[in-house]
């Protein structure tokens, strides 16, 4: 389970909160699913939308085994277009090979449901650097404030760029459109980064 703040999606006033669970079945075997939680002064939950591969408007890119909502991350509105996004990984995605991992940047409606998403992976939006099986991309995500204005960080456990299943970080740089404008990626190898 991964859970963030996401400030005030409907303007009620209060704060609102996605929940990711990447073991949900909707859809399929361990697709996973993204809770958006309307809270009260209180703090209780008054409204839930479900975002899965069947509910909350979603576009059906996933499939059994990606586990959708392994981590979230609020990002804001990253391209200034009213609409509030937020990052979500499917981690075991298959798209580009065997639990290569995938991160959707997901653009919301005030009532939580999906107004757009970006799927990125080493074949699609502009992420082009080569993941190693089973590299997990996107087992952690974190928005890492104002680099330059656009960026964030993607963490995936499993790629062997420095030994087997040590690790790396990648800072993603993102376009208004979504896309990845640029990467850098942190680990033993790359940016003069010395392992612990």
């Amino acid at each position: 389970m991964s859970i963030d703040y996401i400030g005030d999606l409907n303007g009620d006033g209060f704060e609102d909160i996605v929940v990711g669970t990447f073991t949900d079945d909707d859809g399929g075997l361990d697709t996973g699913v993204v809770y958006i939680l309307f809270r009260d002064a209180n703090s209780a939950v008054i409204n839930a939308t479900k975002i899965s591969k069947i509910r909350g408007a979603f576009i059906r890119v996933l499939d059994n085994d990606d586990r959708f909502g392994g981590a979230v991350s609020f990002l804001g509105d990253l391209n200034d277009d009213g609409f509030t996004e937020i990052a979500v990984s499917a981690d075991y995605d298959g798209d580009a090979g065997y639990s290569h991992g995938t991160v959707l940047v997901l653009s919301l409606n005030s009532d939580g449901t999906l107004n757009s998403h970006s799927k990125i992976n080493d074949t699609q939006r502009g992420f082009n650097e080569g993941i190693v099986s089973d590299a997990t991309f996107g087992t952690d995500i974190e928005n890492i404030g104002d680099l330059n204005g656009d960026d964030w960080a993607v963490g995936f456990i499993r790629d062997s760029d420095w030994g087997a299943r040590r690790g790396v970080v990648w800072i993603l740089c993102m376009n208004t459109n979504l896309t990845v404008n640029s990467e850098q990626k942190i680990s033993d190898t790359k940016v003069s980064f010395s392992a612990v």
